[in-house]
């Protein structure tokens, strides 16, 4: 098992969207990437068992690496040579991102780490509507555009604001 973590732009990409946000470009779309890879470049220099993948073709020589190790990666390469699928727009975020990258990567649980759990009895579509995940993330989660991407098992929520790290559990839906 991998564990593998992308990083949110966290404020630096809201001041992007603030200042850019009537322009839905290409160009600050990318910006955004790029304030993400910075993220995890960061992150993984600052944990004890991290380490930064930015490619694709880094991954088959990781199989056989030790559980404990958490690799950040740099998105953007990903993104431009491996998930060209996702659309440059607001709606997608680093949920639709590591959604997209689950599937790719056949994994059988998504986790996103978040800075408060959804409440209970909630809905994906509600979740969607009250921005706890983007715009895009249900159609990330069950898009079947390409043969590359397998479901998702489940999804997890994890709130790192609390101290025990509670958890909540989501079942995605049904492909469409």
């Amino acid at each position: 098992m991998l564990n593998l973590c992308i990083a949110g732009g966290g404020k630096p990409v809201q001041e992007i969207k603030d200042c850019l946000g009537s322009v839905d470009s290409s160009e600050s779309h990318w910006k955004c990437i790029r304030q993400m890879d910075r993220h995890s470049l960061s992150l993984s220099q600052i944990s004890r068992t991290g380490s930064f993948l930015d490619s694709p073709h880094s991954l088959p020589s990781l199989t056989l690496s030790p559980l404990t190790t958490i690799y950040f990666l740099g998105i953007e390469t990903w993104l431009r040579e491996t998930m060209t699928c996702l659309p440059e727009s607001w709606d997608v975020t680093s949920d639709s991102i590591a959604a997209v990258l689950a599937r790719f990567l056949d994994a059988t649980e998504l986790t996103l780490l978040k800075s408060a759990l959804p409440p209970t009895q909630t809905t994906l579509t509600q979740l969607m509507d009250l921005e706890f995940v983007d715009r895009y993330f249900e159609e990330a989660i069950t898009t079947t555009e390409t043969e590359q991407l397998s479901s998702i098992g489940r999804i997890k929520f994890v709130n790192l604001r609390d101290k025990n790290y509670a958890e909540h559990y989501l079942s995605p839906p049904s492909d469409h």
